[in-house]
């Protein structure tokens, strides 16, 4: 009997030190999911993707077998950052967010992070400077964001401070040099633990270190609450406009046995604890403005007996989404996203070379269709349906007071705002003696110089210049090379751009997405 209370007792310190390295009415799925420009995951080890399918990643890159990949291929984003790494918290987060929060006596210490926190490494950029500039730079250009976070928030800390009761035990040994030096590598973390676990499990010191551990429990999950509420303000601050899917725990023992013949899951006692920080990210979501995703019930790596000498070297990785249990956490946060909105345009079918422009345009309200179920992709464009187009995508600004010099543009035109925006913004020119022309049509060359002057007239003195039909002298030369750098047009043939080509209505929405793509 008292061996089986031992196994109990290590059972919560292995839910302690667990995650360690990483520690709507209409369901959205990969079919009709509402679609992204800049997908950012944030989090920990799940989410940045560690387990056996990538044992040797700590986070920031893109992890085919992980949920982030699912996610970011079925909502089409043309740009992913992947911010998450193992072991972070709560704690780290607000630090990298926010200039005055220094967090608590842990902060980056654990998850390793602090690798680069070197004399040697500040002097050359500037450590604090550099690690909170990436983070807040991933997010300024999101749309959509989503948070895993909150095992280690729970558990780092008390496992943190139950070692240091282990520590003061051995003084400066042998014993506490060896785990030290196991702990700091990553390859070597299991090995420690099975050490540190073979260490305390003698009836003198179990005890003490339970009561540790649910003394410094209790402080992980106060901070968890406090740190919530602001750590999702600063998100917002940083993706004012961005979906935000906050991703639940689910019980990384949920399978956990004492023996391999065991009927009894003993891991299923660790439920109550995620349930508590499920529950209350749940009941935020509402108040503080962003989708909650359940993933209760994830599918694990195989389950590793508590009694197998090798418990914790192999449990570190198998509490970790299985491939099948990543998929299934992807499937769980498409389905808490809007759904693509549904084009009636009868003119655009899909598959079309232009659908996803068009679809781009229509839904983030640039375009319109000529009728309610026509868009008339073949139309040539106008100079007033250009303007109109680039105003709305300026956010549609108040003209008062502006210069009105068109003689030809009256105040009840249906382009008169967009017409003396683009005017007094430099976006346009008339055509001479007063007049604009709003039913002229538009050439390829006048497009990207219109497009080329929204976007600030950047410099393009070392980009190609690949068409044999855009002298240098030209006089859209820049905006045509600059847009073909930016890989917002293309040639006619290889060597040709044919400037005084005409524009339709269908290339314009292309354009417009590639160029809203290139700018993210």
């Amino acid at each position: 009997m008292k061996n089986v209370s031992k196994k109990l007792l290590c059972l919560v310190l292995a839910a302690v030190m667990l995650f360690a390295l990483g520690s709507t009415a209409f369901a959205a799925t990969a079919d009709n999911v509402k679609q992204y420009n800049t997908y950012v995951c944030m989090g920990d080890s799940i989410a940045a993707g560690f387990g056996p399918y990538a044992p040797s990643t700590r986070g920031w890159e893109k992890i085919p077998a992980a949920y982030h990949s699912y996610v970011a291929d079925a909502v089409g984003a043309k740009n992913f950052w992947n911010t998450a790494y193992c072991g972070t918290r709560t704690e780290e987060l607000r630090w990298l967010l926010e200039d005055d929060f220094e967090g608590d006596d842990v902060v980056l210490s654990f998850n390793g992070l602090n690798w680069f926190a070197t004399p040697e490494w500040d002097a050359f950029m500037g450590y604090d400077n550099w690690l909170k500039s990436y983070y807040r730079g991933c997010l300024s250009g999101a749309d959509l964001v989503t948070l895993e976070v909150g095992e280690n928030d729970v558990i780092l800390y008390a496992t943190l401070q139950t070692m240091s009761v282990l520590y003061a035990d051995y003084g400066d040994s042998a014993f506490v040099k060896q785990m030290k030096e196991l702990l700091g590598n990553q390859e070597t973390y299991g090995q420690a633990l099975d050490m540190l676990f073979s260490a305390a499990n003698t009836a003198d010191k179990m005890a003490r270190l339970v009561s540790t551990f649910l003394e410094k429990l209790q402080h992980g999950y106060e901070h968890f609450f406090q740190n919530w509420e602001p750590l999702i303000n600063d998100i917002k601050k940083y993706a004012p406009d961005a979906d935000l899917v906050c991703v639940g725990l689910y019980n990384p023992m949920n399978e956990v046995k004492l023996t391999d013949q065991s009927l009894l899951t003993v891991g299923k006692a660790v439920t109550a604890m995620v349930l508590g920080v499920n529950a209350y990210i749940a009941q935020k979501a509402s108040s503080l403005g962003y989708y909650y995703a359940d993933v209760m019930g994830t599918d694990l790596c195989d389950p590793v007996a508590l009694t197998d000498a090798t418990f914790m070297t192999k449990i570190l990785t198998d509490c970790h989404p299985s491939e099948e249990g990543h998929k299934q956490m992807a499937q769980k946060i498409l389905a808490v996203l809007p759904t693509e909105q549904e084009m009636k345009f009868l003119d655009v079918p899909q598959g079309s070379w232009y659908y996803n422009g068009v679809y781009y345009a229509w839904a983030n309200g640039l375009m319109n269709g000529m009728t309610e179920n026509l868009f008339v992709p073949v139309e040539i464009a106008s100079r007033a349906q250009i303007a109109t187009v680039l105003y709305r995508m300026a956010g549609s600004p108040d003209v008062s007071g502006m210069t009105e010099p068109f003689t030809d543009v009256s105040d009840s035109f249906w382009a008169h705002d967009a017409i003396v925006w683009a005017y007094n913004e430099g976006v346009v020119n008339g055509m001479g003696d007063n007049l604009f022309a709003p039913l002229a049509p538009v050439s390829r060359a006048q497009f990207v110089t219109m497009l080329y002057r929204y976007a600030g007239s950047p410099d393009v003195s070392e980009q190609t210049e690949p068409f044999a039909d855009v002298a240098p002298g030209h006089w859209a030369a820049d905006a045509i090379v600059w847009a073909y750098n930016n890989d917002i047009v293309n040639g006619v043939t290889a060597h040709t751009f044919v400037p005084a080509g005409a524009v339709t209505r269908a290339q314009i929405a292309v354009l417009l997405a590639r160029y809203n793509g290139a700018q993210a």
